[in-house]
């Protein structure tokens, strides 16, 4: 058998706000992913959140996935990791990678994602309010928007 590798590389320039409740953010197309693979998937949150309290803001991250547009799959969250501060706003970004192996699958299949988001307290934006501009820059491929809401997804079968 030979080995087949894949990628995408996919983003948002959508903005999204988040408050205290969870709230839907970037639901990402479908990706075209080969039976029995194995599938590492990372992705960057740009993220803001001005609540100027003694202790606050925060970015809770949850994400989902779903194959061939069935239900989505809960992959937990995590935890408040991102925009938390102390008597001060923040701008910071979240980045994670979750690996799959899908290795039971026998048939080819589409996989999306559907991105969450919330706060520990306050509000916040994601991907926009200046925090997803930047220069254009060689590095990211010329792009005038080096921070925003993107994904990566990479992988390989052997069947």
């Amino acid at each position: 058998m030979k080995r087949r590798t894949f990628r995408y590389e996919d983003h948002t320039d959508d903005s999204f706000t988040y408050t205290t409740s969870w709230a839907n953010g970037w639901t990402t197309q479908n990706y075209a992913i080969p039976a029995k693979s194995k599938v590492l998937m990372r992705y960057n949150i740009p993220c803001r959140n001005d609540d100027y309290g003694t202790w606050g803001g925060g970015l809770y991250a949850r994400l989902y996935y779903s194959i061939n547009d069935a239900s989505w799959v809960d992959l937990g969250h995590s935890g408040y990791s991102s925009c938390m501060h102390t008597n001060c706003g923040s701008i910071t970004r979240y980045c994670a990678w979750h690996h799959f192996d899908f290795g039971s699958l026998t048939s080819d299949f589409n996989l999306k994602f559907l991105f969450q988001h919330t706060s520990y307290t306050g509000s916040g934006s994601l991907n926009g309010n200046s925090i997803a501009a930047g220069g254009t820059d060689a590095y990211h491929g010329g792009m005038n928007k080096p921070f925003r809401h993107h994904l990566t997804i990479e992988g390989f079968t052997d069947a």
